[in-house]
């Protein structure tokens, strides 16, 4: 599958703007940006293109939004992986004896399958 030239950069500066664990994320922030832009613009156009302005902004916003929280998603579905692997190597061995056996949820799950079946 071939990449769209710009796809690769975009999605590592979301990436890196939502594992900064802040509060406020200037991705996120940018899926307003078309509203806030055509609020603004809308009383300067004639109404056919008012309404085309208004699909195209709520269009764009909606599919960056949308964007952002599929990377959001990965990212905690990436972070999860990566705790349960940290827990199957070194943290069940903190445990007092009788519980060393356990496994992590990531690992119970795939042995049971979706359904909680053994």
């Amino acid at each position: 599958m071939t990449r769209l030239p710009g796809y690769l950069q975009v999605r590592r500066w979301v990436d890196r703007d939502l594992s900064d664990n802040r509060l406020r994320s200037v991705a996120m922030s940018a899926t307003f940006l078309p509203i806030f832009t055509i609020v603004l613009i809308a009383p300067l156009l004639p109404g056919s293109l008012k309404v085309a302005g208004w699909i195209v902004a709520l269009g764009t916003g909606s599919s960056w939004g949308v964007f952002i929280i599929w990377r959001a998603f990965k990212l905690a579905k990436a972070a999860l992986i990566r705790g349960d692997r940290a827990y199957d190597q070194t943290g069940k061995l903190a445990l007092p004896p009788e519980y060393r056996d356990t496994e992590s949820a990531a690992r119970a799950l795939k042995r049971r399958g979706p359904r909680g079946k053994s």
